[in-house]
């Protein structure tokens, strides 16, 4: 993956192509934090924000937002992290018609700001701020589009906004709503074959059943 990107900046950057050049960044932004190199990953996704400024594109820019939020939740800098995010989602929220160019693709309002909402509620949760994680998670499972119709959200989001959902339940010791926000959590997560989410929810539903004794 860095090999291929790699190239494509460099096929990019010969055209003077900012978009593309821009989706590069991001993905090399991006492979540098799944390996856990955070310094360099930062490096690419200020290139990422640089651009989208550039180009004016309001849905990279808020991405590119909450791109850095990433790096910085990984390195435990919530108040960074929170920032970011903010930033993020006061620019879907300006985003009118429910709908923008992203990345040569159609991108829905109604998909990002939820994900931004959630991301908010992983900060607070990781902040043992449970009551405010609780809310903004809620908010975006329940998000409705400019046109006040509920959104369909993608089952692989979906999973892990449910398991949070149930994690923070777990938090505040409501364990009858953290069970049933796990389990849905954990049913989607294996119709759809994601591991992680499925290890997650077991662990949450372990330590739900752990706490009733």
């Amino acid at each position: 993956a860095m090999i291929v990107a790699q190239k494509g900046i460099v096929a990019a950057g010969q055209h003077n192509d900012k978009p593309m050049l821009a989706h590069y960044y991001n993905q090399i932004g991006f492979i540098f934090l799944k390996q856990e190199k955070p310094d360099a990953s930062i490096r690419y996704y200020r290139q990422y924000l640089n651009l989208a400024v550039q180009t004016g594109s309001p849905a990279d820019l808020a991405d590119a937002y909450n791109s850095m939020a990433d790096v910085y939740l990984f390195e435990n800098n919530y108040n960074a992290s929170l920032r970011y995010l903010f930033e993020a989602l006061a620019i879907y929220k300006r985003i009118d018609g429910g709908g923008v160019v992203y990345k040569s693709d159609t991108l829905s309002k109604g998909d990002r700001v939820p994900y931004t909402l959630y991301k908010l509620s992983t900060v607070y949760k990781l902040r043992k701020q449970y009551h405010q994680a609780l809310q903004y998670a809620l908010n975006g499972l329940n998000y409705r589009n400019d046109r006040h119709k509920l959104f369909a959200y993608n089952p692989y989001d979906l999973a892990s906004y449910y398991i949070n959902i149930g994690e923070v339940y777990v938090a505040l010791k409501d364990y009858k709503r953290a069970i049933l926000f796990l389990n849905k959590g954990l049913s989607l997560s294996k119709a759809i074959f994601h591991r992680d989410d499925i290890s997650d929810a077991y662990y949450g539903l372990s330590t739900t059943y752990a706490m009733e004794k």
